[in-house]
């Protein structure tokens, strides 16, 4: 004969049917929720490409204006006669002495800016144009370079330091 306890019974545990009506909803919310993760996930992978780019573009703008502020030519000099060996250019008169150049050179991977012996490297570049910034004359003024990076173009225009005065009919 079975004896009956005098504990009443509880029987408000989860059933096996709960368990798996539960992970059915947390499935349906997964599956839910999916694109919305991955669709943040490409943007935040475009927004550190686009910031990397703009740090690149700004490291390489502050090197170049700060190499052409040192091309200082003395006001007598006729002109500053640049020199333009393929995808370098060079300037005369870093730290205002004639034979010592800046230059800025491009070699398919990196930007090469300073001195002929001694150069800071720009890396992660596409598309680099290499140019003179002139007034309406024709006279050289500084650097101008155009790139892009982060998906984004740049341009770039340095004028040197200072620069020889411009030379007018009858003067020397």
């Amino acid at each position: 004969m079975r004896e009956s306890s005098s504990k009443p019974r509880n029987d408000s545990g989860a059933t096996f049917a709960h368990t798996l009506v539960a992970l059915a909803v947390l499935v349906a919310m997964s599956a839910a929720s999916y694109p919305l993760a991955s669709s943040a996930i490409a943007a935040l992978g475009k927004a550190a490409d686009s910031a990397f780019g703009a740090s690149r573009a700004l490291v390489a703008d502050a090197s170049i204006r700060a190499l052409a502020a040192r091309v200082r030519a003395p006001f007598w000099a006729a002109s500053i006669e640049p020199a333009n060996p393929g995808d370098a250019i060079e300037a005369p008169w870093l730290d205002g002495e004639m034979e010592k150049p800046a230059v800025i050179a491009w070699d398919g991977e990196a930007l090469r800016i300073g001195e002929a012996e001694a150069a800071f490297l720009v890396g992660g570049l596409e598309h680099v144009e290499l140019a003179w910034l002139e007034d309406g004359r024709g006279r050289v003024l500084g650097f101008a370079l155009a790139f892009e990076t982060g998906g984004r173009a740049w341009r770039v225009e340095a004028p040197f330091g200072s620069f020889p005065r411009p030379r007018t009919e009858g003067t020397p």
